[in-house]
């Protein structure tokens, strides 16, 4: 599964942008994205958005990789759902893998 950082790389080629152009657009230094696209970093949740507006893909698809890319009303995160990942996003590999195990067992059920 592809990283956060290789998506965005994939999603700037795919547009034919620079790293340059996309820190522009997005307001924030060129070292700043570079970070972000070699997994360095991680964008806050204000980034997310303004990057997945950039792109035109949903928060879900650059921070899980969710298929379905083009954001409309059903692919767009709410507040609790943005909740939900910085809080995962939080959590130690470890506990990481506990919870994706837990729903996937409520998922299953």
């Amino acid at each position: 599964m592809a990283t956060l950082g290789e998506r965005l790389k994939a999603l700037r080629q795919k547009n034919g942008w620079s790293q340059i152009y996309v820190s522009k657009k997005l307001h924030i230094p060129n070292t700043t994205l570079s970070g972000y696209e070699r997994d360095y970093r991680e964008p806050d949740l204000e980034i997310l958005e303004r990057i997945a507006e950039l792109y035109e893909v949903s928060v879900g698809y650059l921070v899980a990789g969710y298929e379905d890319q083009l954001q409309n009303d059903s692919t767009k995160l709410n507040k609790e759902d943005l909740d939900f990942i910085e809080e995962y996003k939080s959590l130690n590999d470890e506990d990481k893998e506990y919870v994706l195990g837990l729903i996937r067992r409520i998922r299953k059920r």
